[in-house]
């Protein structure tokens, strides 16, 4: 039955492998398979998760040369599915990329990186999610008031949706929450500050509030 199946898969005891404590988010690999992050350690851990049985396999992942507490607050998975990429919120601002082959990190922005002019900076990343081409990531970022798009191959950082006349009324001030209709070309956000959900057009840039 369908309630079986959707136990199975949330529940922790089932199966095997390391029990799921604090599961921040997942992304499906395949049909039956998703990648899990839990995030009730420092850096977070990341798992195969069967969808059938709820057997989890940790991946054995490489943290040389990142920050030892990196934690994942939001993931989004790559077109391909060869890459992983992570936001964690203010104690490691930044966007990070896991190759899932290697199962090695590189980071492609936090406060420093790149070394540019441009000064919009993640400060606290919450939520996550790919552009349709898969060329970009957008980032709701509390401590930044606008949504912040991200160039996946260079790190350079746009941002939409501010709003210009009083930084403590932005239409970007807490979003929470991300999602991409690829077939529309179309992003939702949820800001969790002023209660509403808007729109905008990857085309055009255009947007609008469809909910309050």
């Amino acid at each position: 039955a369908a309630s079986d199946v959707y136990k199975r898969q949330s529940d922790d005891t089932t199966g095997t492998g390391n029990d799921l404590n604090e599961i921040w988010d997942w992304v499906r690999l395949n049909e039956a398979t998703a990648i899990i992050a839990d995030d009730s350690s420092s850096p977070s851990k990341f798992y195969e998760l069967d969808m059938t049985t709820g057997n989890r396999i940790l991946i054995d992942v490489d943290y040389t040369g990142m920050p030892s507490n990196l934690e994942a607050e939001d993931i989004a998975l790559s077109v391909d599915k060869k890459t992983l990429y992570i936001v964690d919120d203010s104690s490691n601002a930044g966007l990070y990329a896991l190759d899932l082959t290697s199962k090695t990190f590189t980071t492609i922005t936090n406060a420093t990186l790149p070394d540019d002019a441009n000064d919009l900076r993640l400060g606290d990343p919450e939520s996550l999610a790919l552009s349709s081409d898969g060329l970009y990531a957008y980032i709701g970022d509390d401590s930044v008031d606008h949504l912040v798009k991200v160039n996946l191959s260079t790190g350079a950082r746009e941002g939409f949706m501010g709003d210009a006349i009083s930084s403590s009324n932005s239409w970007a001030e807490r979003i929470n929450g991300l999602s991409v209709d690829t077939n529309a070309q179309v992003i939702y956000t949820t800001d969790t500050i002023i209660d509403a959900i808007l729109m905008m057009d990857e085309v055009t840039n255009d947007w609008v509030m469809i909910a309050e």
